[in-house]
């Protein structure tokens, strides 16, 4: 058994660790930086120094877990502030620094938000990953294409409501979306992650969000995995990796090369998770620009 220590722990993942009758847990799924676990059917992410802060997650002082030969199922006991994984590692989490995810809020008087959304918006469709946002491509089979033209369809139709639809409308158009794309959290799902937050971020009055993002969150709990449920549900509550955060804040008030920097490392997110939560995010910031909240 490997000993290992703990870096950081988001507070909802702490919170857990420190009960004292901390029920069953599980490993719920495993991947080669992130274990995910189960504890009443709530998700939890173990995940490597390689990764950034998240909600509900643990960092430890390892690369990967491919060599753990960890599985679903395996169970996990914490004792004394030790967490026994499988009998294949001992998390110290004595040594975990706490960490909450915060928004920051958004820019009050003259700020150079505008302009950086123009050029993020053209950043990511000119180097983003997701190819459903290019209309132009070639290199997709129809069936890709087509779906490709409902993501681009039903998001810009979602958006729009917003100014134009009521909210039973607008949740409609929001759960035509769950579950439509690629990957393990579909395309759809990512895009209202970053629709969430932007509705999310503190001083942000263009839009009340709670009822529709609470309807939102309840309904796609029974149309979509849980690790893509988890995200949706910490974005309705603001909450979200360390990168996006820090994303957020470029846009708000940094210059051409802190826009740069952050709009790269939030590329690295899934495959091309972090593209469509920045679309998600981009659009939900120009929808308030545009009908005057900021």
């Amino acid at each position: 058994m490997k000993d290992v220590k703990a870096l950081s722990i988001d507070k909802h993942f702490l919170k857990r660790v420190e009960e004292s009758n901390l029920p069953i847990i599980t490993i719920h799924s495993v991947f080669s930086r992130t274990i995910n676990l189960s504890i009443e059917n709530q998700l939890y992410t173990i995940e490597s120094n390689q990764l950034d802060n998240a909600p509900a997650t643990m960092r430890i002082d390892i690369c990967h877990f491919e060599d753990y030969q960890l599985q679903p199922n395996d169970r996990i006991t914490v004792n004394n502030f030790n967490m026994n994984v499988a009998n294949r590692l001992m998390i110290d989490l004595k040594t975990a620094i706490p960490w909450e995810s915060k928004l920051p809020s958004y820019p009050q008087g003259a700020t150079p938000l505008t302009e950086n959304l123009a050029f993020a918006k053209a950043w990511i469709i000119a180097q983003g990953k997701a190819e459903w946002l290019r209309e132009t491509n070639q290199h997709q089979t129809p069936f890709y294409q087509e779906m490709g033209r409902m993501l681009r369809e039903r998001t810009t139709n979602l958006m729009n409501g917003f100014i134009s639809a009521d909210v039973t409308t607008n949740v409609e158009r929001a759960m035509s979306l769950v579950g439509l794309g690629q990957g393990l959290t579909p395309s759809g799902d990512d895009f209202l992650v970053g629709v969430l937050l932007a509705l999310a971020a503190r001083n942000q009055h263009a839009l009340p969000h709670n009822e529709w993002a609470e309807q939102v969150v309840r309904k796609a709990k029974e149309k979509t995995n849980v690790i893509s449920y988890s995200a949706l549900k910490y974005a309705e509550m603001g909450e979200t990796r360390e990168s996006i955060n820090l994303l957020l804040q470029s846009l708000f008030a940094g210059n051409q090369q802190q826009k740069k920097s952050q709009l790269g490392e939030v590329m690295k997110i899934g495959s091309s998770s972090g593209t469509e939560i920045t679309w998600g995010i981009i659009n939900g910031l120009l929808l308030f620009e545009k009908i005057g909240g900021l």
